[in-house]
């Protein structure tokens, strides 16, 4: 996997909280440099920090995915490491492309939240990957945004 593109976004309505707008800003300018659109996207990892803002954050990525994209996030496994969070997500999303497999985010499938945007895409048990780019996404305090482009080989 190699990097395609990388797009940040600061953006805050509160110290802790990205504005519903910011996010959005770093995704779009990603896929952009990237040169890619939501139908080339095989899986995308979020930050998901198993809080009721993962239901935000659903709903922020529903435009920049398809009903064929793999939804997946790491924290539940590895925990919030803080900074050092995206680093072992990018790594876990770069073997996830190597491998052509997306990982499963630990949560099981009846345990999913009912109001959840694209449910039936969120990875329960290891799947099958084809084609196509993986997406990080990473949001940070003060409403910093990150949004990284991976392409597999």
């Amino acid at each position: 996997s190699y990097v395609d593109a990388v797009a940040l976004s600061s953006d805050a309505e509160h110290i802790i909280t990205p504005s519903r707008s910011g996010p959005k800003v770093a995704i779009r300018r990603a896929y952009q440099e990237a040169g890619i659109g939501p139908a080339d996207v095989a899986v995308i990892d979020l930050h998901a920090t198993g809080t009721p803002g993962d239901l935000n954050e659903l709903a922020l990525v529903h435009e920049f995915t398809t009903d064929t994209t793999r939804i997946t996030a790491r924290k539940g496994q590895l925990g919030h490491g803080m900074a050092n969070a995206g680093g072992w997500e990018l790594t876990a999303l770069a073997l996830s492309l190597k491998d052509r497999v997306a990982l499963p985010t630990g949560i099981p499938k009846g345990e999913i939240h009912p109001k959840a945007l694209r449910r039936e895409n969120i990875v329960t048990d290891a799947a099958p990957l084809g084609a196509g780019v993986g997406v990080k996404l990473m949001l940070g305090i003060g409403g910093i945004t990150a949004c990284v482009v991976l392409r597999g080989r």
